[in-house]
């Protein structure tokens, strides 16, 4: 007896790391770099008491896969399977989750400007599902949920919208840019993430941090780490393997609730202070509300993943053209050049 139970759960354990979705017939496989332990067909056995199996090709892919292979730098990990493969396109494994690898603007572009619309949705990850609760625009299947939010998320972010802040985005990087220019070397990653930060943060929420030390930019800041880490797609565990979620005092999954917990709480007291009027200032957050077409949950959660998104993915941006320009002089001569073309009295 004991013998079938451990048996019905392996089998059970099995299917479920190695459970595929349905494939279209006749689509050419994508080249793939040669993954881990648990990785490719090779011949899997087991043992239960006295008797022997043997699964001769198992695809055994659907264990591991590349997880753990990307290292502390997967862009570079990235760029050289994409040289190895000479493939502008190529697909990894990580645990249950498949993802493909673009390596050129020719197959960005033919993928998703050209044949954009055609794809039908999105994973359904465990990670936006339970820390925005299913409602952000980031994190829902394409569904009418989707539509709904997409009309009203981009109504907000319209040209016309953002140039009524204008000045004061304006104001908010000067300010910022003051604040580097020291004598002494610094790192910039605080300075820049604050400057991003809230030139977002004015738009979304309608508010503002004063300088690194401001404990509202600590919260934020600690925050935005937080979301880094656990919506990594070099980390996310409970998406790659799903199993873990079940297991009693994850520590992944804590710190999934503890992040839910507190993108409720900071946003929470963000939108409790435009109903409340002591923020008055114009912004998408008091726009939706006052409009009365989504919920308190939905307006936090939406507002939570603009600012998230409008802050990190610029700020890392500008760190790399800062790092391209100090290692390359004349790079930095030729911008120079521009920047006194176009902008004569700066």
């Amino acid at each position: 007896m004991i013998s079938y139970t451990i048996l019905a759960i392996f089998f059970g354990l099995w299917y479920f790391f190695t459970k595929k979705s349905s494939v279209s017939k006749g689509l050419k496989p994508l080249p793939s770099p040669p993954g881990r332990f648990f990785y490719g067909n090779y011949p899997f056995l087991f043992r239960i008491n006295k008797f022997m199996f043997i699964f001769k090709y198992l695809n055994t892919t659907n264990f591991l896969g590349h997880y753990g292979l990307l290292g502390s730098k997967p862009s570079e990990t990235l760029t050289k399977w994409a040289h190895e493969l000479n493939s502008e396109i190529y697909s990894i494994r990580m645990g249950r989750s498949n993802y493909i690898i673009l390596n050129s603007d020719k197959i960005v572009e033919e993928l998703y400007q050209k044949k954009g619309k055609i794809y039908s949705s999105r994973q359904n990850s465990y990670n936006f599902q339970h820390i925005l609760g299913g409602v952000a625009i980031s994190g829902c299947p394409y569904n009418d949920y989707y539509k709904k939010i997409k009309t009203i998320v981009g109504r907000l972010l319209t040209l016309q919208k953002i140039n009524m802040h204008s000045s004061l985005i304006d104001r908010i990087t000067n300010e910022g840019l003051s604040e580097i220019n020291h004598s002494e070397p610094i790192n910039p990653c605080l300075y820049i993430r604050r400057i991003t930060l809230n030139i977002i943060l004015d738009i979304t929420v309608g508010s503002y941090t004063t300088s690194i030390n401001d404990p509202l930019f600590i919260r934020l800041n600690n925050w935005m780490d937080g979301f880094i880490s656990i919506f990594s797609n070099v980390d996310r565990k409970l998406d790659y393997f799903p199993i873990l979620k079940y297991i009693p005092g994850n520590k992944i999954k804590k710190g999934t609730k503890a992040l839910r917990d507190e993108t409720e709480s900071l946003f929470g007291e963000f939108l409790e202070n435009v109903k409340s009027g002591r923020n008055r200032n114009p912004c998408a957050m008091r726009e939706i509300y006052e409009q009365g077409e989504l919920g308190d949950h939905e307006i936090i959660h939406n507002m939570a993943i603009l600012t998230f998104a409008g802050t990190d993915t610029i700020a890392s941006s500008i760190m790399w053209l800062l790092a391209h320009l100090a290692n390359n002089p004349l790079l930095q001569e030729q911008a120079h050049k521009e920047l006194n073309t176009f902008f004569p009295d700066h």
